[in-house]
């Protein structure tokens, strides 16, 4: 959110803000859920349904559409008759939490990857697939930022980098 938005106290955009933050976090959260549950279903159950990849695709193009939905309307209705006041601090403060701004980026970088490859590749059902592969590629994303943070606090990101500027 701090590369797309003014960073001073004075938030001109607070009520888009706290909206984009809101959407994208339960996206996220929908599409975690779809892709845990899908998985589980398919290993655990062994059913007959279709193949897990375009299971996960389906119910996640799902878990996109019902998480923008149910986004909008937790952020209405928590700040329905909150001050101006109100709506600025709250996104002066998602604005300025760097750990909240990584996972932004690493979600958002992995939904748009996951969107183009999709629907570039997809020959049928391509909305389908494109937002399938949007909510798979924030929770690939997220799932790739929390390994990226692991293996940079057991030194490993370091050691790697010091071998490429040899």
């Amino acid at each position: 959110m701090d590369e797309l938005f003014d960073t001073s106290a004075e938030q001109p955009h607070a009520h888009v803000v706290l909206h984009l933050h809101t959407i994208h976090r339960t996206v996220n959260l929908f599409s975690a859920l779809a892709t845990a549950g899908l998985t589980f279903r398919k290993l655990a159950l062994r059913s007959a349904s279709p193949p897990l990849f375009i299971s996960l695709l389906r119910g996640n193009a799902v878990a996109v559409l019902l998480g923008i939905g149910a986004g909008a309307a937790a952020v209405e209705y928590r700040m329905q008759e909150k001050s101006n006041e109100e709506w600025i601090d709250r996104s002066y403060r998602i604005v300025h939490n760097k750990a909240q701004n990584a996972i932004d980026t690493w979600s958002a970088a992995g939904a748009l990857s996951g969107f183009f490859i999709f629907t570039l590749t997809a020959r049928k059902r391509v909305i389908v697939r494109g937002l399938g592969g949007a909510g798979l590629g924030s929770v690939v994303g997220i799932a790739s930022y929390a390994f990226y943070k692991k293996t940079n606090k057991l030194g490993y990101v370091e050691s790697i980098r010091a071998q490429f500027n040899r």
